[in-house]
């Protein structure tokens, strides 16, 4: 190892850390609700098989419902780029998405909302 790579390493590591050490301690609850509701989704597949309508809706109340409800009410921009990132991923994704439901556009805004504080 030269020199020069030892200098560039160094460049990338000082140019890349503070976003790290940034973004690791900042709380997003748009990004903990996506979260929530994904592993509310995933219970909800697992454990729907051979359920009637019924059982399937008091099963969804249980596991994703109040997570989707509660994306369906946001109004606030996400607070990191992992946040605002998950909320568009999940705006536009039938599977373990909110495409077509309300929530979609209040992902997209929450999004934006994050963007627009960059400036």
């Amino acid at each position: 190892m030269n020199r020069r790579t030892v200098l560039k390493a160094s460049i990338v590591i000082a140019a890349t850390s503070h976003t790290a050490v940034a973004t690791a301690d900042i709380p997003d609850p748009l990004l903990d609700t996506i979260r929530a509701y994904q592993r509310g989704l995933e219970d909800f597949n697992r454990l729907a098989g051979g359920l009637d309508n019924d059982e399937c809706s008091a099963l969804a109340d249980i596991t994703y419902g109040p997570h989707l409800d509660r994306l369906t009410e946001w109004n606030a921009p996400a607070t990191t780029l992992e946040g605002a990132m998950e909320a568009l991923r999940i705006s536009v994704s039938d599977q373990g998405g909110v495409y077509g439901c309300e929530a979609a556009e209040r992902m997209v805004l929450a999004a934006l909302g994050y963007l627009e504080g960059l400036k």
